[in-house]
């Protein structure tokens, strides 16, 4: 999914993925998704591994991206272009 104009609609673009419970890799990278809240609405009802999200306005919009993103997901084994390791995870939810 990466390169498109998802998210041109808001949330309501990608609120489908909430119920793809088998999904485990996500790329929606470079894309127009603007509302920090997809983290909440949508990558935390997901239980996804890995998430490529890069690119999207969102990003600013999340304070510490990296860290808020490593805590908010405990699934997520790897992020954008770094896999996720222990000690990310055990700095990220310190």
């Amino acid at each position: 999914m990466k390169n498109n104009k998802i998210g041109v609609n808001g949330l309501s673009d990608l609120q489908v993925l909430t119920q793809m419970r088998l999904l485990d890799t996500l790329d929606i990278q470079s894309n127009k998704i603007k509302d920090p809240t997809v983290l909440q609405e949508i990558f935390m009802k997901m239980g996804i591994k890995v998430l490529y999200f890069q690119n999207n306005e969102a990003v600013r919009g999340i304070k510490d991206y990296r860290k808020v993103v490593i805590s908010s997901l405990p699934t997520l084994t790897y992020l954008d272009e770094r896999p996720v390791f222990d000690d990310d995870r055990r700095f990220a939810e310190a």
